[in-house]
């Protein structure tokens, strides 16, 4: 495209309006004509700044970023973008808000972006404090959501022919009880967990033994925050990684007695290429199907690194850390 109005034809011959006032997470839900318009605009957006025409679309206003991680690249990038269109950046600190069930009430109440904001969690106002029973995923985001989108559908229903300033200073209650019964339990069928969440993982090794990349597939229900998710995954497998390869952790008398810098953790130029695999599969019909991700992601990366090696030279290994590796320490 040589000018301007190429890529203004282009745009006009594709089919993009939901895209408008609408959110984009996953490129795999977003048909192949907004894709199209996503590359048009940037490539329009850059014809703009190699010909020295400006880009600013706002006079003023306010970029908002909230990252979970702390990746430069990333936040670079979206500071040069928002400075690209006229944007001043404003960055939230995660541990001064609280984000983590926006998506429900945005979801349950059928409310904008702009009409949701997340409060500090005030647990002394709670009605009634209960064990909360277990769960193999995350016991936080099944139980909060589900009280969460509960206290919504009144809301919601509320809401039919009236604005959020009708309402305003009206409370709306959700509560959410999983019950379990106690391992052992003497009754039929007994329920041991509210939800299950399941994992599969993968190690390859190179020719000299060490690990070339981790594979790590989990089923995790309805996913709410898709780049958390891959964070959690790779996070567990790093740590089961030095869990199984080069961490001791002597005990005397249920006393630690090694220094922290001698435990053998893994270390950030050791950590190979891990590719987490987010398995969404609808789950229980509580919390819009989430079931969560927790303990689970550390639980199955031992087991795949011995049975790694014992297909490599045929050694069964019984011992943590594992024996006769590349990484045990001499």
């Amino acid at each position: 495209m040589n000018t301007l109005q190429d890529y203004v034809n282009k745009l006009n011959s594709l089919k993009f309006d939901k895209m408008y006032n609408n959110d984009f997470f996953l490129t795999w839900e977003k048909t192949f004509d907004e894709l199209q318009a996503t590359w048009t605009v940037a490539d329009a957006l850059r014809y703009l700044r190699e010909n020295n025409i400006s880009t600013r679309v706002f006079d003023s206003g306010l970029g908002i970023s909230l990252f979970r991680d702390n990746s430069t690249r990333t936040r670079f990038s979206f500071a040069s973008a928002c400075n690209l269109l006229g944007l001043e950046v404003q960055d939230l600190d995660e541990g001064k808000s609280q984000v983590a069930h926006g998506e429900t009430v945005r979801e349950t109440a059928n409310m904008k972006n702009s009409g949701v904001g997340v409060g500090i969690p005030d647990t002394g106002r709670a009605r009634l404090v209960i064990q909360g029973g277990k769960v193999s995923g995350s016991r936080q985001t099944l139980f909060t959501g589900e009280a969460c989108r509960r206290a919504c559908i009144d809301l919601n229903r509320e809401l039919q022919g009236k604005s959020l300033e009708d309402l305003e200073g009206r409370e709306f209650y959700g509560e959410y009880l999983g019950k379990t019964d106690k391992l052992g339990a003497d009754v039929p069928n007994p329920i041991s967990h509210i939800a299950y969440g399941y994992s599969t993982q993968l190690c390859l090794l190179d020719e000299e033994g060490k690990i070339e990349r981790f594979v790590a597939a989990h089923d995790v229900g309805k996913v709410v925050n898709p780049l958390s998710t891959e964070g959690q995954i790779e996070g567990g497998v790093v740590m089961s990684i030095g869990y199984a390869l080069t961490e001791h952790y002597p005990l005397e008398n249920g006393k630690p007695t090694a220094k922290f810098g001698t435990l053998g953790l893994f270390r950030a130029n050791q950590v190979p290429d891990i590719k987490p695999v987010i398995v969404e599969k609808e789950g229980l019909g509580v919390a819009l199907g989430a079931i969560g991700i927790g303990e689970i992601t550390s639980i199955p990366t031992a087991p795949a690194i011995a049975d790694a090696y014992f297909r490599y030279d045929g050694k069964f290994r019984t011992r943590l850390p594992l024996e006769d590796t590349p990484y045990e320490k001499k």
